[in-house]
């Protein structure tokens, strides 16, 4: 092994354990994140999804960090659900990075192994919490898939097996990694032949059916149909996956622009004469991934993931020169940026960034030919670099927390499944009230409308089937689970942010829009107490404030 490759190695795994050490342990996000961990907690004490519990998501990531939750020991288990969590972001590299290589020998394009997955870690983790999350997971299991059906050249039916359950796994886990089996069939039917392909699906569909079997033993297909079902529409996929990328730049004038000057310079290099549509793409190609450099300062680093998937895009039939065996050859790319755009389907985070380390390698392997080797080098260095200081300088700004330097209260006697983790003062204020309202005020309680992880770190149970009471997460009907409170509920807490106005949000906007559950319990209750952070409300009182307003009255 070249000493570059043994160093990058090294510093691969001292930032791997840094990222455990340190960056784990700060910040504590008490809005959205938390309801994934509140789902798995739900499955970890013996409830079933789409019966016991409202899932507008595929299950599989409850499920997944349910049985994770089930054999940790509760003493610091945040923590180590995180360290596992940055683990599980660096063999999500590994996959992509070592499938990569197996497929197009990294070393030819002057790319070191070690030093693309330094680089893609630090990419992948960028200033975000490694928490559970749906789409993290989706990217996890597609990876898996990616990485298995790269192992040989000629891969036997035990191959196609794993990785038909790898995609379905992905697709489980959020509905857009529904297209990820699609992606992976079509990849397979193109290079391995019908015959392959017909047993990938086969096995996929074994495996899926095997999935819904167990759920609709415990609910009913209509049930898991309708869970499922209504959180996104046609004009919703339009929107988040073709709109968004070509308003990425908030003008369509700026694509127009970057293809002229593409013209342009592919005129003056065929020597002041018409140039070929192939030409024109590369500089098509290079213009737009400098503009998404460009666009990070700009923009954020969000924003400039997405225009980077573009200049995949552009860059694939540059390279393919719309060639069928040339884009059989380049096919996998296709695969990579399709989870990458699968990612980027969201309504709260409709960007591929959370995949972008691998959009970043395809681009470098496609466009390698037309720099050459000197060109290449610096590009890596003058890219990778900067950006890898960007990032890491980006994860002392913890999503939804205070400055970094203000996170020194340890949450540990909060509860001890926070043991080893630091907050601000006014997380450890917020959490430590809550733990003494649960104490003052015994019986069951709901925690509205966020911090759906009060239950899991407190060992309670949620009286609802709910976790996050948003208006999305409950699919604008609220009437239901106000209705469910008034009978297994004593208590709701409703937190005073939601009162004055959740930070992120237009305070101009309708409470509704947001949570119609706790809004209903704003307008129409009076809480016994007030306190710090939250408003006290006796549930039983609920029953006849339905009667008295009736949940359509809501303006």
């Amino acid at each position: 092994m070249a000493f570059s490759s043994k160093f990058y190695r090294i510093v691969f795994f001292c930032v791997l354990a840094f990222y455990c050490l340190f960056f784990a342990r700060f910040g504590f996000e008490n809005w959205d994140t938390g309801f994934v961990t509140s789902q798995s907690w739900r499955v970890a004490n013996g409830e079933a999804a789409f019966r016991d519990f409202l899932s507008v998501r595929p299950p599989v990531t409850a499920y997944f960090h349910g049985l994770i939750m089930s054999v940790l020991p509760d003493y610091a288990q945040v923590y180590t659900t995180r360290v596992l969590g940055y683990c599980l972001f660096a063999l999500q590299v590994f996959f992509v990075v070592d499938g990569l290589d197996r497929l197009f020998r990294l070393r030819k394009y002057k790319i070191d192994k070690w030093g693309a997955m330094l680089f893609a870690f630090v990419m992948a983790t960028g200033a975000i919490y490694p928490d559970p999350w749906f789409t993290v997971d989706g990217i996890f299991f597609a990876s898996a898939a990616f990485f298995v059906l790269t192992l040989s050249r000629r891969p036997k039916w035990l191959s196609f097996a794993i990785t038909a359950l790898l995609c379905v796994l992905s697709a489980g886990t959020k509905q857009s990694f529904y297209f990820v089996p699609i992606f992976f069939t079509i990849w397979i039917f193109v290079c391995f032949g019908w015959k392959k392909a017909l047993v990938f699906a086969s096995f996929s569909g074994i495996f899926t059916t095997i999935f819904l079997s167990i759920f609709i033993s415990a609910s009913s297909l209509s049930d898991i149909i309708f869970q499922l079902g209504g959180t996104g529409n046609s004009h919703d996929f339009i929107d988040l996956g073709l709109l968004a990328y070509l308003n990425v730049f908030r003008a369509k004038w700026v694509w127009l622009g970057l293809f002229a000057l593409s013209f342009g310079f592919a005129f003056v290099n065929s020597g002041n004469r018409l140039p070929s549509g192939v030409s024109v793409l590369k500089w098509f190609a290079l213009a737009t991934f400098l503009s998404a450099l460009a666009a990070i300062p700009i923009f954020g680093f969000p924003t400039s993931a997405t225009v980077l998937l573009v200049a995949v895009k552009i860059a694939f039939w540059r390279k393919t020169r719309f060639s069928r065996f040339r884009i059989a050859r380049y096919l996998p790319i296709v695969v990579l940026v399709g989870i990458a755009w699968c990612a980027s389907l969201s309504k709260g985070f409709p960007f591929p960034v959370l995949f972008c380390h691998a959009l970043a390698l395809c681009f470098f392997i496609l466009i390698y030919d037309d720099l050459g080797d000197y060109r290449i080098k610096r590009l890596y260095l003058f890219v990778s670099v900067p950006l890898c200081v960007y990032l890491f300088i980006g994860n002392f700004d913890r999503y939804r927390e205070q400055e970094f330097l203000h996170l020194d209260r340890e949450l540990g006697s909060v509860s001890p499944k926070l043991a080893f983790v630091v907050s601000s003062e006014s997380a450890f204020g917020k959490l430590s009230e809550l733990k003494q309202l649960r104490e003052k005020y015994t019986g069951k309680y709901v925690v509205a409308p966020s911090l759906p992880q009060a239950y899991y770190l407190f060992n309670d149970r949620n009286p609802l089937p709910a976790d996050w009471l948003t208006s999305f997460e409950l699919k604008n009907d609220c009437a239901p689970y106000l209705s469910a409170t008034a009978l297994t509920a004593k208590y709701v807490f409703l937190e005073k942010s939601f009162v004055k106005g959740e930070t992120y949000l237009n305070p101009k906007d309708d409470k509704d829009d947001f949570s119609q559950y706790a809004n209903y319990i704003l307008k129409h209750m009076k809480p016994v107490e007030k306190a710090r952070y939250f408003w006290v409300y006796d549930a039983s009182e609920l029953t006849s404030t339905l009667r008295k307003y009736p949940i359509n009255t809501i303006k």
